[in-house]
């Protein structure tokens, strides 16, 4: 499975519990700044249901200090960034961790 199929997955996993998921789309595969239609594509490849946000600047990568090929971040209260990284296991165990708190 790639890997936006396993963050849909996930989305499914973790739909019923308090906990929001998205997918972020920074620049396209020529390495260009995303827009509406990339987006577009990448929802509708991909099957994704959770929401895919476009985010051509580079603002939420930026923001929360990230490289924007980081495959997954979890962050908690306060934006706090529990987990990042290439491994789902890991990421699916920062997100059990979270929610048993």
């Amino acid at each position: 499975m790639n890997a936006a199929g396993l963050v849909e997955s996930t989305y499914q996993q973790y739909a019923d519990e308090d906990f929001e998921m998205f997918f972020v789309v920074s620049q396209d595969s020529f390495f260009a700044p995303s827009d509406v239609n990339h987006c577009n594509v990448v929802r509708n490849s991909f099957g994704l249901t959770m929401p895919v946000l476009m985010d051509p600047q580079g603002i939420i990568t930026n923001e929360i200090g990230i490289p924007a090929n980081t495959k997954y971040v979890v962050m908690g209260e306060g934006n706090e960034i529990v987990f990042r990284g290439p491994n789902p296991q890991d990421m699916h165990n920062a997100i059990d961790a979270l929610l048993a708190e």
